[in-house]
């Protein structure tokens, strides 16, 4: 089954959701940025999930209509479609700042950030036109190098361009745990500002009940997927992959580190290594887990605990983990316990425990972004 994208559209927020962000992100991950809510095919399934890039590409991305898979659709350029898939967000505004009319709906419901803060709904509105602002990008040239400086000043220069690419893993099950277009603005228009070419998945069968998350099972090809995705966006560097995973995203991130070797740094944040353990803290994991013994045996809960296969992890790319120490849902001895094991296998990482926070390191978000730019930024 082939993988595409089969929707894309800019996310449009309204002026006065674009300045809470603003405070909460900072101006240039809001207005330096842009933030698209995709739909792609994975194994036959319809995914949703986002895509972002820093502003100054806003004319390359929005010129990718083959990277659509041929199907008519809502377009990036200002004209709208029509067919099979149809625009399933609503109408919203395209890459250019042309305004399509309609809502660019949270289908998504409330998704919380990294540090707690809840996200809310989202209608459209206009997009403003793209300006050149400085950012964090990368150039193309003999030795292709990440560097802080000033963005594609021109059409041609934003042609050339090549950033370097970042998958990030979301947390929770099903519809828990979701991203919404608020949130995903905010979050993604960080890493964007950064300087990475940016994805994200919410999985298979989120917002499904009939069928079943198998939290790390087949779900995790929806990320690799989208790996490959990546190779048809020209100002992608596929060759500087990086990926973050927060909560159950860290169980995603190191499944997908086992599979893709070429991954050259990671951050992981309270994130899942012992899937058993976790299953004595939270009752609704725990009850996935038990309904998947009974198809998959005991092997379950090796197949997702990266201290059970920590040696498959691949040895070159650089870890960051960061644990809050009142972290009641995932228990901060689990960044112990991997830890241990990359001490073992003579791993490349830092391990970071941050006093005092909690789960969603509440609170400690300026020290916590602070942290994950340095180590991406740095090892990418």
């Amino acid at each position: 089954m082939e993988t595409k994208i089969i929707h894309r559209e800019v996310i449009s927020l309204p002026e006065q959701q674009l300045q809470m962000l603003r405070s909460g992100w900072g101006t240039e991950a809001i207005d330096g940025t842009v933030t698209e809510a995709i739909t792609y095919i994975s194994d036959g399934c319809e995914v949703t999930g986002f895509f972002a890039y820093p502003k100054e590409l806003a004319g390359v991305a929005a010129g990718l209509q083959p990277f659509l898979g041929g199907a008519e659709g809502s377009s990036l350029n200002g004209g709208q479609g029509s067919g099979a898939v149809g625009n399933r967000f609503g109408g919203g505004s395209f890459a250019d700042g042309g305004q399509a009319s309609g809502v660019v709906g949270n289908r998504f419901g409330g998704g919380s950030s990294p540090d707690g803060g809840q996200g809310s709904g989202v209608v459209g509105a206009a997009a403003t036109s793209a300006d050149n602002e400085t950012n964090s990008v990368t150039t193309t040239s003999s030795e292709t190098k990440a560097k802080t400086g000033t963005g594609a000043g021109t059409e041609t220069d934003a042609k050339n361009t090549k950033l370097p690419c970042i998958i990030w893993n979301r947390g929770g099950t099903k519809e828990r745990g979701l991203i919404d277009n608020f949130t995903a603005k905010g979050m993604f228009g960080q890493l964007a500002s950064w300087g990475f070419v940016v994805f994200a998945s919410m999985y298979r069968h989120a917002a499904d009940d009939d069928n079943p998350d198998e939290f790390g099972g087949s779900e995790l090809n929806d990320i690799l997927n989208l790996m490959k995705i990546a190779e048809e966006i020209p100002f992608a560097d596929t060759s500087r992959w990086a990926m973050e995973g927060w909560s159950r995203g860290g169980l995603m991130a190191y499944l997908a580190l086992r599979k893709r070797p070429d991954i050259k740094v990671a951050v992981i944040s309270g994130g899942i290594a012992d899937i058993a353990e976790c299953c004595n803290t939270v009752p609704r994991i725990n009850e996935i887990i038990q309904n998947l013994v009974k198809t998959e045996g005991t092997g379950t809960y090796e197949a997702r605990s990266a201290v059970a296969f920590a040696d498959q992890l691949p040895r070159n790319c650089k870890y960051l983990i960061i644990h809050g120490t009142n972290d009641t849902v995932v228990p901060p001895k689990q960044a112990l316990k991997i830890s241990e094991k990359f001490l073992e296998f003579g791993f490349f990482f830092r391990m970071i425990l941050i006093e005092e926070a909690d789960h969603f390191l509440k609170g400690k978000k300026k020290e916590v972004d602070a942290l994950r730019k340095e180590w991406l930024q740095k090892y990418i």
